[in-house]
């Protein structure tokens, strides 16, 4: 549990792109077990409930960019290569 907490943690500061700040506790990272594959939305976040081995933990974060909570988040990949930015948006039922 304290693994977990810790790799939510370090998610939300790389989402928010601060790193950690003096007092890790006023980041309000969800304190529940995520079942693998579901989505949990808190403060204009989205959290998934990673999948992985028995003996590893993992956490991913996103922003929430929909509107009235519908779910919708736009992500953006950027390319050292030809492509150049690339955008993406993530639907999620509400």
């Amino acid at each position: 549990h304290v693994l977990e907490r810790w790799t939510r943690i370090e998610a939300l500061a790389k989402a928010m792109g601060t790193g950690l700040p003096d007092d890790i506790r006023s980041l309000g990272v969800p304190d529940v077990p995520l079942e693998p594959r579901t989505w949990r939305r808190t403060d204009g976040w989205l959290w998934l409930g990673c999948p992985h081995p028995d003996d590893c933990v993992a956490s991913l974060v996103i922003g929430d960019d929909g509107p009235n909570g519908e779910g919708r988040s736009t992500c953006e990949e950027h390319d050292a290569g030809s492509q150049g930015v690339r955008h993406w948006t993530i639907d999620l039922p509400a």
